[in-house]
């Protein structure tokens, strides 16, 4: 079996390759992306292609290519959403259109579970039935880019089985977001009237869980996530921070003023984020063979030892 994994110089692909690469069915790994590696194991051969190429369905055909993986994406938030969008949404339109044309039939794609939206009608630890809402309804371009991502694999369910991962905010050493870097700021910033439980995985579990979905998943989207949540003032204690509690109208206008300026990790749109819930429940991608080994808090603390020993998980010694 030959994959191709879009993205391969990300630090989710980073956690998915090798779980490819130790599989004997699979006998090929070709990586795709703008950038080389930094690193490109024994197995993996790289491809230097913008999702974004209009031939690039022709370049898969030669490749021969049985399963595909799309990881790229631009997660942390930019001024020019326009950029941002044509690799969002237009590079998975065309990732699957040439998956499409060059017979590739099986696809994994990472959503998220940002696109169920942080909204006051959201139940506690959603399922993957819940309806995802309209984009217009979404100021988060993350978000909303995501809600796009999977109304384009809608668009393809009838030529493609498409698998959905759909993860919480990620936390780990080598991972390079937004959370991480709010998280890593002198002092923990929320609002003052909220207080949502929040659910983070760790990027091993999130590699691990996407490598089940790939050889275990069927068409449709799996919620992927620490089982355990913790609540969003208490998140302080873990990462050994101060808190500082906000009113609502107050952090918007401050948080839309330092996004202008460049000093904010994310623009005044991410807010509901931390206003209210967006728990999963990760039932079905247990079903798939997935079962976290880190926890939520487990997760917060590697933030801590970032530059120290890490955490490890007995599966690492296996």
């Amino acid at each position: 079996m030959r994959v191709a994994v879009t993205g391969c110089s990300g630090y989710l692909a980073g956690q998915l390759i090798p779980h490819l690469l130790a599989d004997e069915a699979i006998s090929e790994v070709i990586g795709l992306d703008v950038l080389p590696p930094r690193l490109q194991p024994p197995g993996m051969s790289f491809l230097q292609r913008d999702i974004r190429d209009e031939h690039l369905g022709e370049s898969l055909l030669e490749l021969d290519i049985d399963v595909m993986a799309h990881l790229a994406f631009i997660l942390n938030p930019t001024k020019d959403e326009a950029f941002m969008r044509s690799i969002n949404v237009d590079g998975t339109r065309n990732i699957l259109a040439a998956c499409e044309s060059s017979g590739i039939r099986r696809v994994l794609v990472t959503s998220s579970a940002s696109a169920y939206g942080a909204r006051e009608v959201n139940t506690s630890m959603l399922n993957e039935d819940t309806p995802l809402p309209a984009p217009e309804e979404i100021g988060f371009s993350y978000a909303r880019h995501k809600i796009e991502q999977e109304l384009i694999c809608d668009e393809f369910r009838d030529s493609l089985e498409i698998i959905r991962a759909r993860p919480v905010a990620v936390l780990g050493p080598n991972t390079d977001n937004f959370i991480q870097k709010m998280l890593t700021q002198p002092s923990l910033v929320t609002l003052r009237d909220f207080n949502p439980d929040m659910q983070f995985v760790h990027e091993r579990d999130l590699g691990y869980a996407l490598y089940c979905l790939f050889k275990n998943g069927e068409s449709g989207a799996y919620n992927i996530a620490a089982p355990d949540t913790i609540k969003i003032h208490d998140i302080a204690e873990i990462i050994r921070r101060p808190l500082k509690r906000y009113p609502t109208k107050l952090l918007t206008r401050v948080t839309a003023l330092l996004w202008r300026l460049g000093r904010a990790a994310v623009p005044a749109e991410y807010l509901p984020y931390i206003q209210y819930p967006w728990t999963v429940d990760t039932a079905k991608a247990e079903k798939a063979g997935f079962k976290a080994r880190w926890s939520t808090v487990d997760a917060l603390r590697q933030l801590n030892a970032r530059t120290t020993d890490l955490v490890r998980s007995p599966a690492d010694d296996k």
